[in-house]
């Protein structure tokens, strides 16, 4: 197989792309950067000079920390469409980084004695309540959607058998959402009373109320995992007074996670005891 002078061989070719061949190797197997030509005769792969930009391109999105998923999505894109993905991208890292200097403030308070400011916690006796809730499983990185599919099913519900709603809606997380721990998180939709004959999937049930303690946040605080923080005060403050938590926390939504006409603002609350 003659080859042109054009083309590199892998060796060169890394060298030229910033790029080991381990990860040559890897971006060729997910399509991101396929050799020109390969020789059918030894596997030896042959590259364009011209991919070598490509390559470098690669390198400076995955060191920038982009998921080569992502990645993939950009370089698919006219340049324009690839400019405000990577505006995008350059959005949620800020916010990320925003997040998490939260929560080594909120970390560092534990080394200090002194853990997040108490000027947003508050406590108070929460009277019981009647709900229509869903259960819903779900990752953290559609959380905000699944929440929006359950709202819309409930507030539905509401409408149709003339049910007010008095308060904010809010979800209880029965266990952890992360990006490896997917709940359950069962979003509740305050009403004016407990009705029969529900659809399936939907409750119609009411809370118990009693002390609640309640931790309120906004803006980038409330994304995740800065709003971790809140979680960790409001267990700090229960067991500062020696207390105890009763059920799993609360999250209230006073802005709809998916409302971006307003600054987010919600509330962390754990009963106890």
């Amino acid at each position: 197989m003659s080859h042109s002078i054009d083309l590199l061989s892998i060796g060169p070719f890394s060298e030229a792309a910033l790029l080991s061949p381990k990860a040559l190797r890897l971006y060729e197997k997910r399509g991101l950067l396929v050799p020109h030509a390969v020789d059918p005769d030894n596997g030896y792969r042959f590259y364009r000079i011209e991919q070598a930009r490509t390559g470098r391109l690669i390198s400076l999105l995955r060191t920038a920390g982009m998921s080569l998923d992502a990645i993939q999505e950009v370089l698919a894109l006219p340049d324009g469409d690839a400019i405000a993905a990577l505006d995008a991208f350059r959005e949620q890292v800020r916010t990320s980084a925003a997040s998490t200097a939260t929560l080594l403030d909120q970390a560092r308070g534990h080394f200090r004695g002194s853990p997040m400011n108490t000027k947003s916690l508050t406590t108070d006796i929460r009277p019981e309540q009647a709900v229509l809730s869903l259960l819903v499983t779900t990752y953290v990185g559609e959380l905000d959607e699944r929440i929006r599919e359950a709202h819309e099913r409930l507030s539905a519900q509401a409408a149709e058998r003339g049910l007010t709603v008095p308060s904010d809606a809010f979800g209880i997380f029965h266990a952890p959402i992360t990006a490896d721990s997917d709940g359950p998180i069962e979003v509740c939709l305050p009403v004016d009373r407990v009705i029969r004959d529900t659809p399936e999937g939907i409750r119609s049930h009411r809370l118990g109320g009693g002390a609640a303690v309640a931790v309120t946040v906004e803006g980038d605080d409330t994304a995740f995992p800065a709003i971790l923080a809140a979680y960790d005060r409001g267990c700090e403050w229960i067991d500062e007074e020696k207390a105890t938590r009763v059920g799993p926390p609360r999250e209230i939504w006073h802005v709809l996670p998916w409302d971006e006409s307003r600054p987010a603002r919600m509330t962390v609350l754990w009963h106890y005891a």
